[in-house]
């Protein structure tokens, strides 16, 4: 297995409670108020702000979720995880074929290698 990341450190803290990623959070917010105004003056911002805010809710407990079901593993969820993969591995996970999961994430990280 590969080991992304070692047991020790701050394993308690939850993602949603990351600064960066709360201030992600107020940026969305902000745009979610901003947006309605645009509209009224003809202005199209070029963004779904409803897709975005789902997608930041899914983010917000897609890596705790991660952690929960493959820290006991060795893995821990991180900035360059592949999304696709993370949400594999969680769906997978919840499903109960947590192996499953395990194994993708050893046929990504062995691709990756190989790029290397």
């Amino acid at each position: 297995m590969i080991i992304i990341a070692s047991r020790r450190g701050n394993y308690g803290n939850k993602i949603q409670d990351n600064d960066s990623i709360n201030e992600l959070g107020k940026i969305i917010k902000t745009t979610k108020v901003l947006n309605p105004i645009l509209k009224l003056l003809n202005i199209n911002p070029g963004i779904d702000i409803n897709k975005i805010t789902k997608e930041y809710a899914d983010l917000l407990t897609l890596n705790d979720d991660f952690n929960t079901y493959y820290h006991d593993r060795g893995w821990i969820a991180h900035e360059s995880l592949n999304i696709d993969v993370l949400k594999f591995c969680v769906s997978t996970a919840k499903a109960g074929d947590i192996d499953r999961g395990e194994e993708t994430l050893i046929e990504y990280y062995e691709g990756e290698l190989k790029k290397f």
